[in-house]
Formats: structure tokens, C-alpha cells, sequence
């Protein structure tokens, strides 16, 4: 949907363009208007539109000086429609390279056309862009491949960080609208931006001046980012990689920034966005389910002991009280108790989970009491799993990998393997691990890589042919994995003897 400003001095004329224009027609809309310069300066810089219709003669400010100050900050594409004929007017017009140049009055379809040839112009602007553009979306895209070109289209960067942006297949137009809106903004920040679009993410690749100003970038992306994911929920999610101080590192922040979308994608988690370079604090109830996770999955007695006593000694840290601790155990062991009815029901029936812990409590009198009451709690959960028969895990796991050779050309997340087998993701992912040596995730990538090789070797099929084959919608995202797994490109691979 194409966004419209219109810009004339008398009310009727912009009432008549409302009124009479089927702007649906156009694939537009009508987006703001003004009736002088002054205003239509400061609206249109503000609303960003694709199309500014205006008049040359309006108070305060001209068309023509409007249309050139605009130009100077962003492009849009310009129709002026005047009741002046003077030669010098469309002189400068053609120089600002105006769209079109309506003599007044107009009729209705001179105007749809006028509109159509900007909306061309635009796509055009689009598919062609400007030398220096072009210059630099090659060099990112050679880096962003791995490979670091002798000059740089950025010779005063210091610092450089990649946002990638999953995008839905079938995204919608207030969706569109919103990240062309985000993208357009980033024309105005200090530093260097070269957006790329692959199948279905955006690559925001920054140079900047320094740490601080990349550090700035990066919150600035980051803010708009959330306001968009927020608005469309499940819709979209983003990543930002950690700012690198070297143009040679870039390629790693890139892969860096994709590994976790793509891993966003297998966990089918809820989170829409992610800031790799920073570790956020977490609040106290999740805290709480961190620890009961990690409690729950510990693989020995060793780790649980220490997983509780670096809980307490955390909370030890933070001030508090002994009352306070007793609090912290007692949630502790309901969140672990409640956990564990839902993640194995076979063995929730077990006399373990009747118990009432709660008149304990106060018992506890001392740190010692309260880590040895959960360490006896979570050590009999273990066993319990433990007993649990192991031929019936096997057959679960060679199911698992049966799934995973079968749909290897297909998105593969965690919930849709665990549903094959009936079993809870969290504790078939710990399963798999364990079994293995690998994770589920490690897994369908080794698989994947595996089927490339063997088509690399046995087909003639093209390497983006091979990368759809093998589940990667994003050839350059297969390279780069491929590279990491075998030490070598696709190509290279495939012509070795």
C-alpha cells in the first residue's frame, strides 16, 4: 500500500482528490494534507509518505523548496500539479526530478496516471539502487559470506553489529508498512545502514563511528524493534549479535544472530527478540523456574547439590533474611513438585508427591536443613526417572531420529518431534542429549549437512537447490553452516575428487 501526502493551498482541491480518486484502486491511501508549505514540510518529514502531490504556490513555503529540502533528508517521489505555466517553475521541477508536472485544472485519470508512473518510480528506485548504495550492499554481502574485501565503503567505522529479522511467509501489509516505516527511520541516524532482504529475514548490517555509538544503534534498533514485535505478537522476532570491533568478525555475528533465530524457530519459543550481548536480569519467579529447570534435568547428585547451593548462596548476596530463605526453599520445592507432575505424569502417582512440605517449614532452622531437605527431594525424583525403563527411552529416541530423516526438507521445531513420540518437549530434549552426546538441534543440522554432501556429490542439482532439499530456505545461510560443519564451501566440496 502506497502512502499519499497532499499538498495545494485551497481546501477544495484536496477535498475533490479524496472525494474522487479511487485510491484502492491505486493500491494507496491517503496518509495526511496541508495548505501550506511551512506545515506540509514538517508533516511529511514526520509521516514518511511513498507519494507527495503539491502545489507550487502555497503560503510560507513554495512546493519547489519544500520538494528540494525533503529531497535532502529522504526520497519520495513528487507530483506537482500548479496553475502556473512559467517555464522556470518546470525547469527546477524536472531538476528535482518530479514525477510528473500537472498544469491546472486536471482531470481524474491524468491524475491515476501520474500516481501509477510514481508508484513505477519508485519500484524502479527500488531495483536500481544508487552506485554507492550498490557498492555497499556488495561489500556486506561478500563479509557477510565470509570473505572481507580490501576497501571498505565504511573507512570511518570502528564498530559493526548485524540485526536479522524473521519474518512470517505470508506477512501482512500493516506488517510491511510498519518495517518500511522502521526502515526509512534508520536513513536518518548518524551512522551507516545497508539493509538486506533474503527469504524470509531482513539483515540490518550498522557501522559505527565507536563502541558508543554502535551501543547506541543497537538500543535505538532494539526499542523500535519491541514496539513492532509487540504489536504483532508471533508475527515476527528479531536478534541483535554482539558489536564487533573488526570488519574480519562480522560474518561470525551474522551466523551468531541467525543460529538463534533459527533456534527460536526448532524451540517454537514465544519471545519475540533477544540482545545476545548482554545478559538481562532475570525476576525473582523466574529465577525460581531457571533453578527448578536446572534442578529437574541435573544429570548427578553433584550438580544438584551445587545447583542448591549456589541458589542459596545467591539469595545469601541479596540480603536475605532466614525467615525470607525458609520462603525461598518452600517455593523452590512446590515449583519443582509442579514441574514434575507435568512434565512426567507417569510418575506423579508415586506417594513421593502426597507429601505436604509445608509443615516442615519451620523446622528448618538452619541453611544445612533446608539444601539437604531439596537435595533428598530432587534425588528421589531422579531415581524414580531413573527406574523408568530404558529399552522404552531407546525406542523413543530412534523414533525421534526416524522423524527427523523423514522431514528433513521441512521446518523441523521441538514441539512437532515430541509430539511424534508423545512425549513432553523439556524432558525429550534432556532425553535426547543424553542418549546421544548431541542435541536434538545439533542433530538436524549434522543430518541435514550429511543429505547435502551425499546431494552435492550425486546430483547436479544447483546449491540453492541442494540447501532447499536439505530444510534451508536461505542459501547463504546453508553455506555458512556447511562451512562450519566440513571445514569447506558447497562448491569446494563438490569439486573435490
Amino acid at each position: 500500500m502506497y502512502k499519499i501526502f497532499l499538498a495545494d493551498d485551497e481546501f477544495k482541491v484536496i477535498t475533490g482528490l479524496l472525494r474522487s480518486i479511487r485510491w484502492e484502486d491505486l493500491n494507496s491511501e491517503v496518509i495526511g494534507y496541508s495548505q501550506d508549505g511551512e506545515d506540509a514540510l514538517e508533516k511529511i518529514l514526520r509521516l514518511r509518505p511513498d507519494v507527495v502531490m503539491i502545489d507550487i504556490q502555497m503560503p510560507k513555503k513554495n512546493g519547489l523548496e519544500v520538494m528540494e529540502r525533503v529531497l535532502e533528508i529522504y526520497h519520495c517521489a513528487f507530483i506537482i500539479f500548479s496553475g502556473y505555466t512559467e517555464f522556470e517553475y518546470a525547469k527546477k521541477a524536472l531538476q528535482l526530478q518530479a514525477v510528473d508536472y500537472l498544469i491546472k485544472p486536471v482531470n481524474i485519470s491524468e491524475i491515476e496516471c501520474s500516481i501509477q508512473k510514481a508508484q513505477q518510480a519508485l519500484e524502479q528506485l527500488l531495483r536500481s539502487p544508487s552506485p554507492h548504495q550498490e557498492a555497499r550492499r556488495e561489500w556486506v554481502e561478500a563479509v557477510l559470506d565470509g570473505s572481507v574485501p580490501v576497501h571498505s565503503p565504511f573507512p570511518s567505522a570502528k564498530n559493526f553489529f548485524v540485526t536479522v529479522i524473521h519474518i512470517p511467509q505470508k506477512k501482512t501489509a500493516s506488517l510491511s508498512d510498519r518495517l518500511s516505516d522502521f526502515f526509512s527511520q534508520l536513513d536518518n541516524r548518524p551512522s551507516d545502514f545497508t539493509i538486506l532482504k533474503n527469504h524470509r529475514e531482513f539483515i540490518i548490517f550498522c557501522a559505527a563511528a565507536g563502541a558508543t555509538p554502535a551501543r547506541d544503534e543497537s538500543d535505538y534498533i532494539a526499542q523500535q524493534l519491541a514496539l513492532i514485535s509487540d504489536n504483532f505478537p508471533s508475527k515476527c522476532f528479531w536478534t541483535i549479535s554482539s558489536i564487533q570491533n573488526s570488519s574480519t568478525k562480522i560474518s561470525e555475528a551474522y551466523l551468531e544472530a541467525v543460529d538463534l533465530t533459527e533456534m527460536r524457530d526448532f524451540f517454537s519459543e514465544q519471545t519475540h527478540y533477544a540482545r545476545l550481548q548482554e545478559d538481562k536480569k532475570k525476576s525473582y519467579r523466574n529465577r525460581i523456574a531457571s533453578i527448578t529447570h536446572q534442578l529437574l534435568y541435573a544429570d548427578s547428585e553433584k550438580q544438584t547439590k551445587e545447583l542448591i547451593n549456589d541458589a542459596f548462596t545467591q539469595a545469601i548476596a541479596e540480603g536475605y533474611t532466614p525467615q525470607r530463605l525458609q520462603g525461598f526453599c518452600l517455593e523452590l520445592y512446590y515449583s519443582i513438585k509442579c514441574d514434575t507432575q507435568k512434565d512426567f505424569p507417569d510418575i506423579a502417582s508415586d506417594e513421593l508427591f502426597d507429601r505436604d512440605f509445608f509443615p516442615h517449614v519451620s523446622d528448618l532452622a538452619t541453611l544445612k536443613s533446608m539444601q539437604n531437605h531439596l537435595l533428598d527431594f530432587c534425588s528421589q525424583i531422579h531415581q524414580l526417572l531413573q527406574n523408568r525403563n530404558a529399552g522404552y527411552q531407546q525406542r523413543v529416541i530412534l523414533s525421534c531420529q526416524s522423524y527427523v530423516k523423514n522431514h528433513l526438507k521441512e521446518p523441523i521445531t521441538l514441539n512437532a518431534v515430541a509430539a511424534s513420540v508423545n512425549m513432553h518437549p523439556a524432558y525429550l530434549s534432556h532425553a535426547f542429549h543424553k542418549a546421544t552426546g548431541v542435541t536434538l538441534f545439533d542433530y538436524i543440522t549434522n543430518e541435514r549437512i550429511q543429505k547435502a554432501k551425499l546431494l552435492l556429490k550425486t546430483t547436479h542439482l544447483k546449491i540453492f537447490e541442494v540447501a532447499q532439499e536439505c530444510g534451508y530456505q536461505d542459501q547463504r545461510y546453508f553455506c555458512q553452516v556447511f562451512k562450519k560443519k566440513t571445514g569447506t564451501t558447497a562448491a569446494e566440496y563438490r569439486s573435490q575428487p
